[in-house]
């Protein structure tokens, strides 16, 4: 059986919030109302993922995209890098799971030879955010645990704990530094 390890990609392989940063990048009146409704609470985290994916999707041509990635690139945390690249020595499977949108975490993840999973659309055409329990779940369903064992994860909050509970090896990100959680 392959040992597994799911790490997060904002805050943690990367030191921004990727969606943040695209909003603060691209402002558009669309994209700052967005803003405005989810910080008064009138819209959920899901809805502005969703809204902000799908402006990602329609906005940034192939080398927008490219430079955004680039951009993004400039703010890759070397030491969850470092850590990712230990993993693989050992025959570690490592992927990128994110609450990000997909066409952002796909990118990304071709410039270090990685599997990226984000947020996406299935095909029933429902937005699926991965975030909490939902990150788990797509990761169930993707590597189920009759094919991998559950080593190694890494997230930038308690909203992974879902994650924390289910791997061996779970740690925290926070501060510049990891600390060990399970």
């Amino acid at each position: 059986m392959q040992k597994l390890a799911v790490i997060d990609f904002d805050k943690t392989l990367i030191s921004v919030d990727c969606g943040s940063y695209f909003i603060k990048e691209y402002k558009t009146l669309d994209i700052i109302f967005l803003g405005i409704l989810r910080k008064l609470g009138l819209i959920s985290r899901t809805r502005l993922s969703e809204k902000v994916s799908k402006k990602m999707n329609s906005k940034l041509t192939t080398q927008e995209l490219k430079k955004f990635v680039l951009l993004l690139n400039s703010k890759v945390n070397n030491e969850i890098l470092d850590r990712i690249n230990v993993l693989q020595s050992q025959d570690v499977r490592v992927i990128i799971v994110s609450a990000s949108p997909n066409i952002v975490v796909e990118e990304f993840c071709k410039i270090y030879k990685l599997d990226g999973y984000g947020s996406y659309n299935n095909s029933r055409g429902e937005f699926r955010h991965l975030y909490r329990n939902e990150k788990l779940k797509f990761v169930k369903e993707n590597f189920p645990k009759t094919r991998y064992e559950y080593f190694f994860t890494v997230g930038d909050s308690y909203s992974d704990r879902y994650l924390f509970n289910s791997f061996e090896n779970s740690f925290l990100y926070k501060n510049n530094k990891l600390i060990k959680v399970k």
